[in-house]
């Protein structure tokens, strides 16, 4: 999601797919999305009124279906003779699929580049060997996928797990790797019930990490894009997830798994009963998650506020955890 989009295209409310309206959507994560319209869905006698729609369904010039997810209107124009422009603000960015309402928002599988979880994690599948012979040099490099580490939490499974990209030309030869979190669910899940998890993850690894944590990369899979291909075999097309975050910066500093409180290694062994313990426990911690997190996610909060913050964190996380009185219950209401 640090990433920018643009896709000029049509774009149309759901309930009035007849009228179709040219028109640019822009992302970037520091100002969210906007969509800028050559004409307008309103009627002229309503032109002066700013509107909102809950969803506007789109298809870019190369033929991708977008779906804007809590969009409302910031500027409306009309100019002689008649042309009308409008621009809205919108919430959410779907790229690949159509939803033509709220409750059709919901995926079985979402796969999640965070940053830094590539050096927290820390697991690379390179073999490197280096050999000198009679002055000439030989560099052997061996690539084998590392294993996913898989964990149930809850109502959903969550794995890290390992994609590798690989490119040839006569003068060079790249192999990438990168880490994904992956999130399956047993049945489809409401996007409001995909961010929770998506944050909590986030939250995990900004405590391990020691700095904030941005998901750069959020795709979906869902029955909507289901495709039966030869043979019977499902595919499903997946769908690119955008919305903005607060103080996400420009660029992204590299910090050296030496500098992290903990890193995967560090917990491999009890990985799996620490993030149970993690999402468990979410409920019960959430005020002490909000008021330190908060602190981290925002850097421009005064030195006396983030000192309050993480003063309160402590002291909620005592009440809530620890025994707080030297009398049963029953007994101190009775004395």
């Amino acid at each position: 999601m640090i990433g920018k989009i643009k896709h000029k295209g049509l774009w149309w409310l759901p309930d009035r797919p007849e009228k179709r309206i040219s028109g640019t959507l822009k992302f970037t994560p520091w100002s969210g999305g906007i969509l800028d319209l050559i004409g307008s869905f309103k009627d002229a006698r309503y032109s002066d009124k700013l509107s909102s729609h809950e969803i506007i369904l789109g298809t870019s010039a190369g033929g991708v279906p977008i779906t804007l997810y809590g969009c409302f209107e910031t500027k409306s124009q009309i100019s002689t003779p008649g042309f009308s422009t409008s621009s809205f603000y919108v919430g959410m960015i779907f790229v690949g699929a159509h939803f033509p309402k709220k409750e059709d928002i919901k995926f079985k599988q979402l796969k999640i580049h965070y940053s830094h979880l590539n050096r927290w994690v820390n697991v690379y599948g390179f073999t490197r060997q280096r050999l000198l012979n009679f002055g000439k040099r030989t560099i052997t490099v061996a690539y084998a996928l590392p294993n996913s580490i898989e964990v149930s939490v809850n109502s959903c499974k969550i794995s890290i797990a390992f994609q590798v990209r690989e490119s040839y030309k006569l003068e060079k030869v790249t192999i990438e790797q990168k880490t994904y979190v992956c999130i399956t669910y047993p049945e489809e899940t409401s996007i409001k019930e995909c961010l929770k998890t998506i944050n909590q993850i986030r939250n995990f690894l900004t405590f391990a990490i020691g700095e904030p944590v941005y998901p750069l990369l959020v795709e979906g899979i869902t029955e909507v894009n289901k495709q039966i291909l030869q043979g019977n075999k499902e595919y499903y097309p997946p769908v690119k997830i955008f919305h903005k975050l607060l103080y996400t910066p420009r660029q992204l500093k590299t910090i050296h798994p030496d500098k992290m409180l903990f890193t995967f290694k560090d917990i491999s062994k009890k990985f799996k009963d620490i993030i149970r313990n993690w999402f468990e426990k979410a409920e019960l911690l959430e005020p002490i998650y909000d008021l330190y997190f908060n602190t981290l996610y925002n850097p421009y909060m005064y030195l006396h506020h983030r000192f309050l913050s993480l003063i309160q964190a402590l002291e909620a996380y005592h009440r809530r955890v620890m025994k707080n009185y030297e009398l049963p219950e029953e007994q101190h209401k009775k004395d």
